[in-house]
């Protein structure tokens, strides 16, 4: 018995007494492949995306989060960097571990589509009850929309 296989075309023979039978097949391993690496994307960019967010408010959180009418005293400034900018920070840094661990990736990316599920509604709930919508809301809508759907497809076929 020979085997044979045509990595060009996809289709794989094993001859039985010089009669052919072949079969059809994708190349072993391909799709879990590609569905790794996509995991190691989502969890990349979610991860430096909050860094970025978190920096900025930890930097100047009157000039990030004034852009939608936030404003407050010193303390407030204090809190705001404290909690948002240091929540982002440290959430970023979580994820982008996640992607470089293995065995973090998906309880990384149920986190992306939890905790990006979670603000998303809890702020289309805001909009709905106030009516009040910017400029501002749209990318963040577009944001976390995206990533939680970018991250329930990255956890699609996993074993979580």
């Amino acid at each position: 018995m020979a085997r044979r296989r045509s990595r060009a075309s996809g289709v794989g023979c094993i001859t039985r007494d010089d009669t052919p039978a072949c079969t059809l097949h994708s190349p072993p391993g391909n799709e879990d492949i590609f569905m790794e690496r996509f995991r190691i994307v989502v969890l990349s960019l979610a991860g430096l995306g909050f860094l970025g967010f978190g920096l900025a408010i930890v930097a100047a959180p009157e000039a990030v989060l004034g852009a939608v009418g936030i404003s407050g005293t010193t303390a407030g400034m204090i809190e705001l960097r404290s909690f948002y900018g240091g929540l982002e920070l440290g959430l970023g840094a979580f994820l982008l571990a996640c992607a470089a661990k293995p065995a973090w990736r998906l309880p990384g990316l149920w986190s992306v589509a939890l905790i990006n599920g979670g603000i998303g509604a809890a702020r289309l709930l805001g909009i709905g009850l106030t009516g009040e919508f910017t400029g501002f809301f749209i990318g963040a809508l577009v944001w976390e929309i995206g990533f939680t759907l970018a991250a329930i497809v990255a956890l699609r076929g996993s074993k979580a």
